[in-house]
């Protein structure tokens, strides 16, 4: 009895999360490409021990931390890589992340982002 046993050719997404069985990608036109250097203020400002906390009021989920955490060995990539990823999503503002600080009491570091990017777009002109 010749059995054959079909191999998938495609790779299968890990879905050890039961949350993310595809990597999400954004419909429509990506609301605010950031550039990096707008994503290393960000990360500046931000307190490493709150950092996870500011990712979940951005929504990201909590499955792409999880698996950029795995995939990425350093912490400042991880949280490069995971503003990176809400970046993408339709909902990402610079307004959004603003919120995100007032709600952790963190308006002051708000504060100073903004004056960090005000900054550096008049030092370009």
């Amino acid at each position: 009895s010749d059995t054959l046993i079909e191999i998938p050719t495609q790779p299968l997404a890990n879905n050890i999360f039961g949350t993310c069985s595809q990597i999400s990608q954004p419909e429509g036109p990506v609301s605010m490409p950031l550039s990096g250097r707008t994503l290393y203020q960000i990360i500046n400002v931000v307190p490493v021990r709150r950092w996870k906390e500011l990712m979940r009021l951005l929504e990201l989920k909590e499955c792409e931390m999880e698996r950029i955490e795995m995939d990425v060995a350093h912490f400042r990539e991880r949280q490069y890589e995971m503003l990176r990823q809400w970046s993408q999503q339709q909902t990402a503002s610079m307004e959004s992340l603003y919120q995100a600080l007032e709600i952790m009491n963190l308006t002051g570091l708000g504060e100073e982002l903004k004056t960090n990017l005000l900054n550096h777009s008049n030092s370009l002109h």
